[in-house]
């Protein structure tokens, strides 16, 4: 029993773990999807997307291929989906899903295609960003909720399917427009009612996960998709907010050494776990889940050292004497983002 819930609490762990990174995802590169749509489109857009690809895509590539070797699926039609990010678009295939976290990389690689696109053609056909934000997250409402209502089958794994899942990053976006036009520090007030918010959605969205285990009813899957975002954005905000106070000079320099290794770490550690799984005597009892922590982020710091770096600095820059020109622009450390 306990063994059950405590697989059942860490599955809802990892499940808005997700949403919030979905959400910080969209956040942080707010800026730059504005600097997109601010000038000169393709220009900038084709900039916009090597920086993204060249920062995801080789980890990404390696953590496959390696995922791939382990599991023994280098001939198989899933290999060649995942390697153009199409599994899971249009349904989820679980009996050839051996590489799961493939579904929210996924996510942002096609919100980097799509949601700029979106939104430059909207404009450019007269409408507002705000009127442009609010039809790309309506589309993704009907597209749903038409899919709820006809699909008897549209079960759990629905928020795995691509194509109902662009509009998570989105709510990032509008979360850094709307952040942008607060007050350079809040009151205890708004930060009281930020945490008020955030702990509200998170209990909200605890139950919906578990609702969405007990039965097929509609609207707690619906209410999934929004809830997962209001919880996240309100973390985010709230974080964002405090950060603002200043934070130790340690602490900045430990949380910036995390979030570079933070993406290899996800990537990393579903085969870390296979190769530890195949030497069960290697480490065992009370050391082998220090060793598996310390593995991981040794690998993890190795490839950003060694891969990624040499790789994001050989981007293509941003032309920040455009960029800054632009109302609320603040210019990346453009060898990180």
């Amino acid at each position: 029993m306990s063994k059950n819930i405590t697989g059942d609490w860490a599955e809802s762990i990892a499940i808005i773990s997700v949403e919030v990174f979905f959400v910080l995802s969209g956040f942080v590169l707010a800026p730059q999807i504005l600097y997109c749509l601010g000038g000169d489109f393709i220009h900038r857009f084709r900039i916009f997307l090597v920086r993204r690809w060249v920062r995801t895509v080789p980890p990404y590539l390696l953590a496959l291929i390696l995922t791939t070797i382990l599991t023994d699926n280098l001939s198989s039609g899933a290999f060649h989906g995942y390697l153009v990010f199409l599994n899971n678009f249009l349904r989820v295939e679980d009996s050839s899903n051996y590489f799961p976290i493939a579904w929210s990389l996924a996510v942002e690689e096609w919100f980097y295609l799509f949601f700029p696109l979106f939104m430059i053609l909207t404009r450019r056909a007269g409408l507002t960003l705000t009127k442009s934000l609010v039809i790309f997250l309506l589309l993704f409402f009907t597209l749903r909720l038409g899919g709820a209502v006809a699909d008897p089958d549209w079960g759990t794994s629905v928020r795995r399917i691509i194509v109902y899942r662009l509009d998570s990053i989105a709510f990032g976006f509008v979360l850094y427009l709307t952040v942008s036009r607060l007050p350079q520090r809040l009151g205890w007030i708004a930060m009281t009612a930020l945490a008020g918010l955030a702990a509200v959605s998170g209990a909200v969205l605890l139950w919906l996960i578990s609702e969405s285990h007990a039965g097929d009813a509609i609207l707690p899957r619906i209410a999934y998709f929004y809830t997962a975002p209001l919880f996240a954005a309100s973390l985010i905000a709230l974080v964002h907010a405090a950060d603002r106070g200043g934070a130790p000079r340690g602490l900045g320099r430990i949380s910036v050494l995390l979030g570079e290794v933070s993406y290899d770490v996800y990537l990393l550690h579903v085969p870390i776990i296979m190769i530890l799984g195949a030497m069960p005597g290697l480490f065992g009892g009370m050391w082998e889940f220090p060793f598996y922590i310390a593995l991981l982020l040794t690998l993890s710091y190795a490839i950003r050292v060694t891969l990624e770096r040499p790789l994001l600095a050989a981007r293509p820059k941003y032309r920040d004497a455009d960029a800054a020109e632009m109302p609320g622009w603040t210019a990346p450390d453009q060898n990180r983002v």
